[in-house]
């Protein structure tokens, strides 16, 4: 399979028309345009909102509100381990 995380890394840091026109044929570059701002018009989209910065900024508090609960679960899984360990220790003196 091929690996395109170099192609990817660069197109993640360009303007995509320049990325077009850097890796494709003039014809498939002009075919390529066509299309997108057919779906951009279609779908009232604009590439400059700066969704993945907001996707990113999401993932991360996503991250961050899942790590809070592993840390609230693992602390009470402790305690109730805790808990059980000293009722099996106090029935084995008796």
């Amino acid at each position: 399979m091929a690996d395109f995380t170099g192609i990817r890394r660069k197109k993640h840091n360009s303007d995509w028309q320049t990325y077009l026109e850097e890796f494709s044929t003039p014809e498939s570059y002009i075919r390529s345009v066509k299309a997108i701002k057919a779906f951009m018009r279609q779908y009232n989209y604009s590439p400059n909102l700066e969704l993945a910065t907001i996707a990113d900024n999401l993932y991360a508090d996503v991250g961050a509100v899942a790590m809070t609960l592993i840390d609230l679960r693992f602390t009470q899984a402790q305690g109730v381990i805790e808990q059980r360990l000293e009722a099996n220790q106090t029935a084995k003196k008796r």
